[in-house]
């Protein structure tokens, strides 16, 4: 622990999925080993604590990402530095009654299966809010970006996403991924792998609790040289064609957009080159 990076405070966003339409329906067809939200939250809650007394120069960041629209739920007022231990007092009410307000916001546009279009701008926040940072701030940071996901893959975000994923790699901002949903999540499969993060998807979604310390509440450097963390076995990288959101090996790129596609054709039907 000698080195440089061993006590190096590290900027976290959260992005937590605020998605109405399914968290109500986990509410109505409530089963066993399936997360609720008041749980979620309280979970997350005790993690963020647990983050900012480990190191006090630590900062975090929520992000809610809501089917329509992207919001950042704490800290409130972003005067330039996010949550610092001090602010614990208060931190558990501003988290809960942000989450709550920004999730009573139906969904009028986005049907629920694939009710995903916000997390590229979710990305594109954190990224910003990093950037930031790590330009205006003395400390030096080590960046990383958390996603709580229970939504399913909208093919229409591949693009978008492999974009932001390319940019958390030129800033060393790994990608940590707990996805809540049936099925996994391709997207962030990938997104956890090319950033170096840690991708999961628990049979027991109850057991969120003891994964969020246990896996994510570790800095990078201490992952790298003292923790023997889980390792992604299985990772999907097909791509997404954009004229029918299916999953392709091989595909036809344009090379104006990189739109995907799975037939070739004389004009882009994305950009219309």
């Amino acid at each position: 622990m000698s080195s440089d990076n061993a006590d190096a405070p590290t900027l976290l966003c959260v992005i937590f999925d605020v998605n109405p339409s399914i968290w109500q329906l986990r509410e109505k067809y409530a089963q066993s080993g399936v997360t609720k939200f008041d749980e979620l939250v309280q979970s997350l809650i005790v993690f963020v604590n647990s983050f900012l007394l480990s190191n006090r120069c630590n900062q975090i960041y929520i992000i809610a990402n809501h089917p329509e629209f992207s919001s950042i739920a704490y800290p409130q007022n972003l005067g330039g530095t996010g949550s610092k231990p001090e602010d614990t007092g208060g931190l558990e009410n501003a988290i809960c009654e942000a989450l709550t307000s920004i999730i009573r916001v139906s969904c009028h546009k986005t049907p629920p299966e694939i009710a995903m279009n916000a997390l590229p701008r979710s990305l594109g926040n954190a990224l910003c809010i990093i950037n930031g940072q790590l330009i205006r701030s003395p400390l030096k940071f080590e960046p990383r970006i958390l996603v709580l996901q229970i939504s399913r893959d909208n093919p229409s975000a591949y693009t978008s996403i492999m974009n932001c994923i390319f940019s958390t790699q030129k800033i060393g901002a790994p990608i940590d991924t707990m996805v809540f949903a049936r099925d996994d999540s391709r997207f962030l499969q990938q997104a956890s792998y090319l950033s170096g993060g840690i991708y999961l998807r628990p049979d027991d979604q109850t057991d969120h609790l003891q994964l969020l310390t246990s896996h994510y509440l570790a800095s990078n450097s201490t992952r790298s040289k003292l923790l023997r963390m889980p390792f992604q076995q299985v990772v999907d990288f097909k791509a997404t064609c954009f004229c029918h959101g299916k999953a392709i090996e091989y595909a036809f790129m344009c090379s104006v957009c990189l739109a995907l596609t799975c037939e070739a054709s004389e004009v882009c039907a994305t950009c219309g080159i």
